[in-house]
């Protein structure tokens, strides 16, 4: 084998139901042999091996790939008829299936475009089945492409269908399958819905500061704090992309982000973390003058976290100092006045958001050490990091407690630090320094859940104790 030994990227196993014929074990078996360490499975629209693939390959050693050889439609996959492009003489050329379908390629890089493929895959048994044939169509593919790099096909594909023709206009654009749009780019650029994390905390601040001054809901203030806490993470996410776009690009789990694989461009991105960035001074200028005063202070941990990977082994502490602004942000917005009990909720998510993000570093420890990316993991190990999150949670509920007891919170309040407490040793049961493999699930649902979860007990609590809507 030569080096880098050659990988199948386009292989049907038992489970490509129309033209089945690699035994998984066999197919296996026969890569160890070869000394391929790699291989992919692309089954005719389906995925139904996946589980099956996924599973046997580690088992063999080998690195599994899951792709599907998809059928698409030459039009909308919900029009059900037979659609053909040339002339009656090139009817031998022409769309495949008598003018049923076209065949696309297409590989998940990483958990996303896993799920996007499960996505396509299902949406195409669901609406776009036809005869035999379970069928995507662009709309779809352009809707759940992230995380999934494609190819044109095998010789039933649009691009070189169109080629036979002789249609080299419409070949040009078969090969050039549309971009989401500047804004839809943009929002996933910033992943605007990661905001769940650390939104629910700035409500919590807010509503209790609501409680102490006169126990009324003040939704004009409640709005321009959401709008200062998005427009303010949604700054910093676009900066941090556009000053890490060179490590993304070294790194296989961040280079299909957009500035890396240009479906937007870094102008636009400076275009809308500007945009961002007004939209946050305008809405802290609404709130009162302390909060308009102090908000240039909140964005320079934002900006400085980005370029702290290249400067110290513990990025995660300027993170957590950048998200501590959040509850303190939400309370300063509602009184205008300071107040260390903000002061104690914002030490506790900023230690909490920096210790999921040891957990999160820990996938990128060999990467990160290749390419000179500093963090607690590179530097100490996956080990270490595992046990700083751990201590870091461990602070975090210590200080839930001393939040609760600073603001005399209620049953409710306490029911919410028992369920996050809970959550926390589930976080740390699934993730283990030798077993990464639910890593994501820890990282994305279970603090997703923590945020969301102390939120709803934390209105509860106050609606019972006298907050008034």
């Amino acid at each position: 084998m030569s080096k880098p030994p050659f990988t199948h990227l386009h292989v049907h196993t038992q489970y490509s139901l129309l033209d089945g014929a690699a035994r998984l074990k066999d197919m296996f078996n026969a890569c160890n042999e070869m000394g391929m360490t790699h291989i992919a499975m692309s089954d005719h629209g389906n995925l139904h091996g996946a589980y099956d693939f996924f599973h046997t390959a580690q088992k063999s050693g080998v690195t599994p790939i899951i792709g599907i050889e998809a059928y698409v439609a030459p039009e909308s996959r919900r029009n059900k008829r037979k659609i053909q492009w040339g002339q009656p003489h090139q009817k031998r050329d022409d769309v495949s299936g008598s003018g049923g379908y076209t065949h696309k390629t297409m590989w998940a890089v990483n958990r996303t475009g896993l799920h996007n493929l499960f996505r396509l895959s299902s949406d195409a048994y669901a609406e776009g089945w036809l005869q035999k044939w379970p069928r995507m169509d662009k709309e779809t593919i352009s809707q759940w492409s992230e995380g999934i790099v494609a190819s044109t096909g095998c010789p039933s594909g649009e691009l070189q269908t169109r080629l036979r023709l002789g249609q080299f206009d419409e070949a040009l654009k078969a090969a050039t399958m549309p971009q989401p749009g500047r804004t839809k780019a943009f929002l996933r650029l910033v992943m605007i819905e990661h905001s769940v994390f650390a939104l629910p905390f700035a409500y919590i601040a807010s509503l209790t500061a609501m409680y102490t001054l006169d126990k009324n809901i003040h939704w004009a203030r409640l709005l321009l704090v959401t709008v200062c806490m998005v427009g303010l993470r949604t700054f910093a996410m676009a900066v941090n992309r556009i000053i890490d776009r060179e490590i993304d690009a070294r790194n296989p789990r961040t280079a299909h982000r957009e500035l890396v694989t240009g479906a937007m461009s870094v102008r636009h991105a400076w275009t809308g973390a500007l945009v961002a960035l007004v939209v946050f001074l305008g809405a802290a200028a609404l709130l009162n003058p302390l909060c308009l005063a102090l908000a240039p202070i909140a964005v320079i941990p934002m900006v400085v976290y980005p370029y702290g990977k290249r400067f110290t082994n513990f990025p995660q502490a300027i993170l957590g100092i950048a998200q501590a602004m959040g509850p303190i942000g939400g309370w300063l917005a509602i009184t205008g006045s300071w107040s260390w009990d903000a002061v104690i909720l914002g030490l506790a998510v900023g230690v909490w958001i920096g210790g999921f993000d040891l957990i999160y570093a820990c996938q990128d420890v060999e990467t990160d050490r290749a390419i000179g990316v500093k963090s607690v993991p590179a530097r100490f190990g996956i080990p270490a990091a595992i046990w700083g999150a751990r201590a870091c949670h461990t602070i975090t509920t210590a200080l839930f407690v001393w939040y609760a007891l600073a603001t005399h919170a209620g049953a409710f309040f306490w029911l919410g630090l028992v369920i996050v407490a809970g959550a926390f040793l589930y976080e740390h049961r699934i993730v283990r320094p030798h077993d990464l493999s639910r890593l994501n699930r820890a990282f994305f649902s279970v603090n997703g859940f923590i945020g969301i979860a102390l939120f709803v007990c934390a209105l509860l609590d106050l609606l019972v104790r006298g907050l008034t809507v």
